[in-house]
């Protein structure tokens, strides 16, 4: 395959990126291609150095949705980024998935606990002023005021776990995007040599 035959597939596989991310990822391709004939190398042998179209499609999209997960942090980002990543490669599959889907449950329980939690604070508080008018509220022989008390602290102990979990739900997303930029240059580490 020669270079004209390379940026039409090319071109192909990457018609649905942004205007500016297309022109910067084959301006960085077409910089390739200089730096290969420069060096000597025929069109064929730079191509066969890239690999497929398809498959650098795949990776350039990966490095993009990464990026760009980065730069803005959402929930579709960042699931855009690690379909992107699991795409390039069937370790990915396996081990992201398990790994995500055990940390999302984890972290999707803790800020249902939080959630009880404050619920139970909240309750603690407001049985002491029902429970003289609702008759299957009883307070157990505690003292409404201590109740009232304990359910600001129950409350208050809820909230801080609650924002505990943000703060580990921001570092997990770090991490893993941290963990997608990594396997994106381990896996098109061969790009940058040309």
């Amino acid at each position: 395959m020669n270079k004209k035959q390379f940026f039409k597939e090319f071109r192909e596989e990457l018609k649905q990126l942004p205007k500016e991310d297309f022109d910067s990822i084959i301006e960085d391709f077409e910089e390739h291609f200089e730096i290969g004939l420069s060096k000597g190398r025929n069109e064929e042998e730079i191509v066969e150095s890239l690999g497929t179209p398809k498959t650098i499609a795949k990776h350039a999209k990966a490095y993009l949705l990464v990026r760009r997960a980065e730069e803005k942090s959402s929930l579709i980002n960042f699931l855009r980024a690690i379909y992107a990543t699991i795409g390039l490669g069937f370790f990915n599959l396996i081990f992201m998935s398990v790994i995500l889907i055990g940390l999302s449950f984890l972290l999707f329980g803790f800020f249902l606990a939080a959630g009880a939690i404050i619920f139970a604070g909240i309750a603690s508080i407001v049985s002491p002023f029902i429970s003289p008018y609702i008759e299957s509220i009883t307070l157990g022989g505690i003292n409404p005021i201590a109740l009232f008390f304990l359910g600001f602290g129950i409350t208050a102990f809820g909230l801080l776990f609650f924002i505990a979990n943000g703060y580990i739900a921001r570092w997990f997303y770090n991490i893993i995007i941290k963990y997608l930029k990594m396997n994106i240059k381990i896996i098109t580490g061969e790009l940058n040599e040309i």
